[in-house]
């Protein structure tokens, strides 16, 4: 297996990783960031993976707009950080079809969260998902880890 298929496979179980965690207890844990930092930045060490100025120019202006929104509360700390950290693990060159696909992805999570009472009355949902829906938390997390797969599976290299 050549080793963008293992760094691929790396970033997609930590992704997978924090979208379940986020999903099952809104949180996402620091160390999974790190984790994901690490893979990046190991495969780079190793002179597997290129990292440009332009990936961490990217990645650095989504975590400060990131910073920004959680300041006003419209995002979780830990998904701005997961955020940034998958920015700078996909790469600047998937950057248009990540954000078109989290920005899709957000919009049916938002509507969902908007109207989870309208689905609950035909698909019972657990009381979990009740409780956060009420309270308006979303896990944000999920649509990050949908958007890099998607960026992952649309040609990248």
């Amino acid at each position: 297996m050549t080793a963008a298929i293992w760094y691929q496979a790396a970033i997609l179980l930590l992704l997978l990783h924090c979208a379940w965690t986020d999903l099952t207890t809104f949180r996402i844990g620091n160390n999974s960031v790190l984790a994901l930092l690490a893979v990046v930045g190991l495969f780079w060490l190793a002179g597997l993976r290129e990292l440009h100025l332009t990936d961490l120019v990217l990645a650095g202006g989504i975590f400060i707009a990131g910073f920004a929104l959680w300041m006003l509360r419209f995002m979780g700390g830990g998904d701005v950080k997961l955020l940034a950290a998958t920015m700078l693990a996909i790469g600047s060159e998937s950057a248009p079809v990540f954000a078109f696909v989290l920005l899709a992805c957000g919009i049916v999570l938002g509507a969902f969260a908007k109207y989870w009472m309208i689905v609950d009355l035909y698909v019972p949902l657990p009381s979990q998902i009740r409780t956060a829906m009420s309270k308006r938390r979303v896990p944000y997390a999920v649509c990050i880890a949908v958007a890099a797969v998607a960026a992952m599976a649309s040609g990248w290299k």
